[in-house]
């Protein structure tokens, strides 16, 4: 398995094997749900987006560039917070990316929205690329949280849900499995 400091150098040989290989494919997703309603208010901060491949060590995330996409995420229970990383965020290599979170206090929801729209100009590329989308969810006060991960790719049509659970902060930290493996064209012997 290829240290993360040596993924970057051979992305451009992955982009040329996605051009073909990266349509989009519904048996990777979990959810085709669509319009997944975004009510409350927002509690993100400190959000950032990755470069194409990550975070390069920033996060506790480790294993290689095509294992499955997770939702990682620890808790401060001093400062309430909840933060969270969704690694390996499969998306088109040129964008805009942001994130943000939402607590709907009636529902109980914390909802995180990650958005990719065009880069200027509206240009898409022809190959895909990882991406980590991180936020920390402030004022936190169970020892549980329901949360709903939606993702909005601005030219692709209404934002769909990718993954829904419950998170027992109570354990302080975990990993979720958003989806259960990686596309099919990415493999250690295409990167």
């Amino acid at each position: 398995m290829k240290s993360p400091k040596s993924i970057f150098p051979h992305l451009v040989a992955l982009g040329a094997l996605s051009v073909c290989a990266c349509s989009s494919d519904s048996t990777n997703n979990p959810s085709n749900n669509s319009n997944p309603s975004i009510h409350g208010d927002a509690v993100g901060s400190n959000s950032e987006v990755s470069e194409c491949g990550g975070f390069k060590g920033k996060s506790r995330d480790s294993d290689g560039y095509c294992d499955a996409e997770r939702l990682l995420w620890t808790f401060d229970s001093e400062t309430k917070t909840l933060s969270i990383a969704n690694t390996r965020v499969l998306l088109n290599c040129c964008g805009k990316h942001s994130i943000d979170a939402f607590y709907d206090s009636e529902s109980g929801t914390y909802t995180v929205v990650e958005i990719d729209a065009p880069a200027d100009g509206g240009a898409r590329c022809a190959c895909m690329c990882v991406f980590d989308y991180k936020t920390d969810i402030t004022g936190v006060d169970s020892e549980s949280a329901y949360m709903v991960i939606s993702r909005h790719v601005t030219d692709e049509g209404e934002p769909r849900i990718v993954w829904t659970g419950t998170l027992d902060i109570a354990d302080g930290e975990g990993t979720e499995v958003v989806y259960e493996s990686p596309p099919d064209w990415c493999s250690e012997e295409n990167i």
